[in-house]
């Protein structure tokens, strides 16, 4: 998916709603050219393509269902960058040839080793430390407690969310054992 590099033609509110509707999961990070806070990164944390977490340069932890405002305070900002970072590194292909005296590559994960990775963020071939510190990275912006003045459906999204990603790390790590 191709997105402006600048919010001059496209509003905010178009990038995530493609976002949104591609399902993408990682961060939107909005880089001011002008104003108080020049070069100061925000960040819009996105899970499935639902906005998660917003952040700002030196804001306070903000209320819950406070989402809208902030947004909206995003998209008045004149002059933004814009690039996305998914939450799995890239990948620049398979490998054309091995070196030699390279060890063979790695046999493919099982599927469910592959799905539980794949809903942490993490390539096929993470560790064990990969998976604790993407688990911990989710768990932080999705745990229900995190959000105590969510709305009750809000807070059921989050805890089913967050259930899956406690479910993908009880598999990698019950593999590990």
């Amino acid at each position: 998916m191709n997105l402006p590099r600048r919010l001059a033609a496209t509003a905010l509110a178009d990038v995530l709603d493609r976002l949104h509707r591609a399902r993408v999961s990682g961060t939107l990070a909005l880089h001011e050219r002008a104003g108080a806070r020049r070069g100061g990164p925000h960040a819009v944390h996105l899970w499935e393509g639902e906005v998660v977490a917003i952040e700002s340069p030196g804001d306070r932890p903000p209320p819950a269902g406070d989402a809208p405002a902030r947004l909206a305070r995003l998209a008045a900002l004149p002059g933004l960058e814009l690039s996305f970072h998914p939450p799995r590194p890239s990948h620049p292909g398979p490998p054309r040839g091995r070196a030699p005296g390279a060890p063979p590559p790695r046999p493919e994960p099982p599927p469910r080793r592959r799905e539980a990775l794949s809903t942490l963020g993490l390539p096929p071939d993470a560790s064990l430390d990969d998976a604790r510190r993407a688990f911990r990275r989710w768990a932080l912006c999705l745990h229900p407690d995190r959000h105590p003045d969510a709305p009750p459906d809000e807070r059921r999204t989050l805890a089913e969310r967050f259930a899956r990603v406690a479910r993908a790390y009880d598999v990698l790590r019950d593999r590990a054992a």
